[in-house]
């Protein structure tokens, strides 16, 4: 009983949702849109602006801090399209008010139609109009893939996996590549290094041609280096298996073939390596002689297959 009631008070408490109503409006039609919702539980905030497209709806409902985009056009026969764009679903809705033998009945008949959508919107979140426009869905891909990475200390061999999410025009993605050990020979040791990667990448991505894209983006991550010395000369005594890590951030570029269901790609980039590696040898007396240091800014390219569902 108790959870009901502050279910209710909370529902009480919530502000109204706020619907973009673009003007200006032929005749009298805002003064009779305004008339006919001032009890539809919505903000009506009209707005000068030009009639757009779906994207342009959902830009202005953004700015606005709106849930819906309500446009009415007039044809030169008198009747009127209603528009009505829910922000919330990136879903445009249209449907034609005919002439009905006077500007003032149609006009009417207009504004209740906004009245009546903008109740079932809030209360079912989907209206029976016809749709205009949507987004498309957001697609969820997967890749596997294969790269190489230099530090200057060796060139780094990674296999990986990603799973990205997006629409048509960006990407979000998150990766991690398994680096195999490399033999890296330094003065009087040996040892084996392993570049292990967790990265996060965020891009546009633009069609080219159909089924050729060209994404580019940002990105962020963390690289784990595990070092094992595997032989010494001179009387040095090697030091134990060691792990450490560093962050990265950089840019990069891929470029992805469509093939049905399948997409073949490559890419490629650099990042900037905060904590990058640098081998040292210790001597007998204490002191410490830096061997190598690795690249602050480090390339890396990779190819691979995704699918997207």
């Amino acid at each position: 009983m108790t959870g009901w009631l502050l279910l209710s008070l909370w529902a009480a408490a919530a502000p109204p949702p706020t619907a973009v109503l673009r003007t200006p409006l032929p005749g009298a039609l805002l003064r009779r849109i305004q008339d006919q919702t001032v009890d539809s539980g919505w903000i009506l905030r009209p707005t000068p602006s030009q009639p757009g497209l779906l994207q342009d709806d959902l830009t202005l409902a953004e700015g606005l801090e709106a849930q819906a985009v309500v446009t009415v056009t007039g044809d030169p026969d008198g009747a009127l399209l209603v528009t009505l764009t829910d922000a919330r679903a990136g879903r445009r809705y249209a449907r034609e008010v005919p002439a009905l033998g006077s500007a003032v009945v149609t006009e009417e008949a207009a504004a209740v139609l906004i009245r009546d959508s903008l109740v079932a919107l809030a209360e079912t979140g989907a209206l029976d109009w016809d749709v205009q426009d949507s987004l498309p869905p957001l697609a969820v891909e997967l890749s596997a893939f294969g790269g190489v990475g230099g530090d200057g200390l060796t060139v780094h061999p990674r296999i990986g996996a990603a799973v990205a999410v997006g629409r048509s025009g960006w990407r979000l993605r998150l990766g991690a590549e398994l680096g195999l050990p490399r033999r890296v020979a330094l003065e009087g040791v040996e040892l084996d290094l392993a570049q292990h990667l967790l990265r996060l990448q965020g891009g546009l991505r633009f069609e080219l041609t159909p089924g050729l894209a060209l994404e580019g983006g940002l990105s962020v991550g963390g690289a784990v280096v595990r070092r094992v010395t595997r032989a010494t000369t001179g009387g040095l005594q090697a030091a134990g298996p060691s792990t450490r890590g560093a962050g990265l951030a950089g840019a990069y570029l891929r470029l992805e073939l469509a093939l049905g269901p399948v997409g073949l790609w490559l890419a490629g980039g650099a990042d900037a390596v905060l904590g990058a590696t640098t081998l040292e040898l210790g001597g007998a007396d204490g002191a410490i002689e830096t061997l190598a240091r690795a690249w602050p800014v480090q390339p890396w390219a990779s190819a691979g297959v995704s699918t997207a569902f």
